[in-house]
């Protein structure tokens, strides 16, 4: 867990393997007493870097600065801190601060919004592009193939590929999940790719997306919502989806293995036919009720509602 502070600082704590908490160790941090206070150390990411705002994967960790710069540190095995290499940061001492180097997007590029997966890495850009590196077993990556980006030399800046989403329309944000993504579209649409398994990707089958040529663009299917519905959030766990929709209500999709969807069953929607759009019930938090935030776990989920009240689920 990650928390920005006042001060555009941010501290971490939990599991601290691969040097995630950004601590310069490997110590998990907050499983004795006394460890979250006031002596729980910043995460030192250097001079000026002001933190915007913080995401966290399976093994890493990721961070904009208010300029758009962007630093990742923790387990790097697929290369998802951007690096290109497969090295860990934050594990030892001396690989934090001003040693950490910023990711490399391309030249004059800037960074909007930083989404970190599994063992992937998302980033949408000044330029309104999407650009993916790191694990790209099932297309996660979003460039046809399943080729593993940012763990060698020359992969990144430049090289690096731009996720193909429309022709007519433009990425506004970035959600990552395990092993696949979302994104909302400036035509109040959302496509979402990679892993397709139990229906998390919302096209009605459970067809991985994004492995093989042809897939992306034009040719990936929107996540039907329903009539008069558009998301303008979106939150991703390990196998399904939740988008929050116009009139403040919520959908989510895919696996429900433990009533994630909150449809008081088990059963997986989104992974047959008819299952989307409207057919695709709102979740239920109580009368009247309508969601402020949505945010979901590997598989559970916490809504915070119109009356200040958190409800959670799975």
């Amino acid at each position: 867990t990650c928390l920005k502070f006042s001060n555009a600082k941010i501290k971490c704590w939990g599991a601290g393997g691969s040097g995630r908490l950004g601590q310069g160790s490997t110590v998990n941090i907050g499983d004795g007493a006394n460890e979250i206070n006031e002596s729980l150390s910043y995460v030192e990411l250097g001079a000026g870097f002001n933190v915007d705002h913080v995401s966290t994967g399976s093994t890493h960790t990721c961070a904009v600065s208010t300029t758009g710069s962007l630093k990742c540190w923790g387990g790097n095995a697929s290369g998802q801190l951007g690096l290109g290499d497969v090295l860990a940061r934050g594990d030892t001492v001396g690989e934090m601060d001003d040693a950490l180097p910023a990711v490399n997007v391309g030249t004059g590029r800037t960074v909007v919004q930083v989404a970190a997966g599994q063992d992937h890495t998302c980033a949408l850009l000044d330029d309104s592009t999407i650009k993916c590196w790191g694990l790209n077993t099932s297309g996660q990556l979003g460039i046809g193939s399943t080729v593993t980006i940012g763990d060698g030399a020359g992969e990144m800046g430049n090289s690096l590929a731009v996720t193909s989403l429309s022709t007519t329309a433009t990425p506004t944000a970035i959600y990552a999940g395990y092993l696949h993504n979302c994104a909302i579209l400036s035509d109040n649409t959302l496509k979402c790719w990679g892993a397709g398994q139990q229906g998390r990707l919302g096209q009605g089958s459970m067809t991985t997306r994004g492995d093989g040529a042809g897939e992306m663009g034009n040719s990936l299917a929107v996540s039907a919502l329903g009539t008069a519905l558009s998301p303008d959030f979106a939150s991703l766990g390990s196998n399904f989806s939740c988008a929050r929709l116009t009139g403040n209500v919520a959908k989510c999709w895919g696996r429900n293995s433990n009533g994630q969807l909150l449809k008081g069953s088990t059963t997986a929607l989104g992974d047959g036919a008819g299952e989307m759009g409207d057919a695709l019930t709102t979740m239920n938090f109580g009368t009247g009720r309508t969601v402020i935030e949505l945010q979901v776990g590997s598989v559970f989920g916490c809504a915070r509602l119109d009356n200040g009240v958190v409800k959670c689920f799975g």
